[in-house]
């Protein structure tokens, strides 16, 4: 849509796209267009200037003169990403949330298949989906993606290691799930994402990957990444030690309440004994069985939200089972099997 023609849209958006901005007058124009051009309409958009100094605040001022649904928000004084993003949330209502740096850009069908992947997903278990994106250079403006997306896992169970599992821009979020954790740590200047990723994942939740590229990730000299490279990592090492904490003995424990290494080691553990479990139950080995059941925890639930695919598992040692088990190598016969081991272990 060209720059100075008003758009007319629903008046009830099902996603919210919260823009932080400091000082981005040289970015924030393709950024803005980049949302306004999307091939999903029904959405809101929240400008938060944080204090800036230079024109950011008047231009995304003629943003919302121009098309109803954008709005902006100003902070009086800098405040730091972290607030300007629950400042976003806070003044607004969809139901799912996505956030893009000022300085960043979408392409045009970001925000639709990731809030199409989002709305078919179990509401119970994911909270939100990510894309992958493409790094953009300082001055290099709004270019198509240059490599297919990446290969990755299709849920992120839990964060177990030193790099936060996608940029902030990638994903969207319910909004309940963002504002039952507490939204960001209005503390940190940096690393917020990685910490509020850690803290919903902790809940039991799991993010479902879309495989495309939807948000270009601009790479800027004066990013806290490149300019203030120690105080980055002492953040994300903050964050990392969170992973270790025993939350357990806390009156609002989340579910994944031990030190996450627990999970990462009890997940192992329960795939094996998975595999096994359906390499004797073909063989139809009783005893074996029973013992099996016993050894496996009975909360599969929780693991299965940290991203343990019980079917899979068991899928594994009923196919090596079929190679002596004549009637099971039919695949039919065989998924049914499974199915049926799997509906006595989760109860569903």
């Amino acid at each position: 849509m060209p720059d100075g023609v008003t758009s007319q849209e629903p008046s009830d958006p099902i996603v919210t796209v919260v823009v932080p901005a400091k000082d981005d007058a040289r970015f924030i124009r393709p950024c803005l267009r980049s949302i306004r051009e999307q091939w999903f309409r029904p959405l809101e958009v929240v400008v938060v200037d944080d204090g800036s100094s230079d024109e950011t605040l008047r231009i995304a001022q003629e943003f919302a003169d121009k098309d109803e649904r954008f709005s902006v928000v100003s902070h009086e004084t800098t405040r730091g990403p972290s607030a300007a993003r629950n400042t976003g949330m806070a003044n607004s209502s969809a139901p799912f949330v996505t956030f893009l740096d000022a300085d960043d850009f979408l392409y045009q069908h970001s925000i639709k298949r990731r809030v199409e992947a989002l709305s078919a997903a179990d509401p119970d278990v994911v909270a939100g989906v990510f894309c992958d994106w493409q790094p953009t250079s300082e001055n290099e403006g709004p270019t198509p993606p240059e490599r297919p997306a990446t290969i990755r896992d299709e849920l992120v169970g839990f964060v177990h290691g030193p790099e936060c599992p996608f940029i902030v821009t990638a994903p969207v979020v319910r909004r309940s799930v963002l504002e039952r954790v507490g939204g960001f740590d209005e503390s940190l200047f940096t690393a917020e994402d990685f910490d509020l990723w850690v803290r919903v994942l902790r809940e039991g939740n799991t993010f479902a990957y879309v495989p495309m590229i939807g948000v270009a990730y601009r790479q800027k000299s004066t990013g806290l990444v490149f300019s203030e490279s120690a105080f980055h990592a002492d953040s994300a090492l903050s964050v990392i030690e969170k992973q270790y904490e025993d939350l357990s003995g806390d009156d609002d424990a989340p579910v994944l309440s031990l030190p996450l290494p627990h999970y990462q080691k009890q997940h192992a553990q329960v795939r094996r004994l998975l595999r096994t479990y359906g390499l004797a139950a073909a063989n139809d080995k009783q005893d074996d069985v029973e013992r099996l059941g016993e050894l496996i925890p009975d909360d599969l639930d929780t693991l299965v939200r940290a991203g343990l695919n019980v079917e899979n598992e068991l899928r594994a040692g009923v196919w090596r089972a079929s190679r002596a088990v004549r009637e099971l190598r039919d695949g039919d016969v065989r998924a049914e099997f499974v199915a049926g081991l799997s509906e006595g272990l989760l109860g569903n």
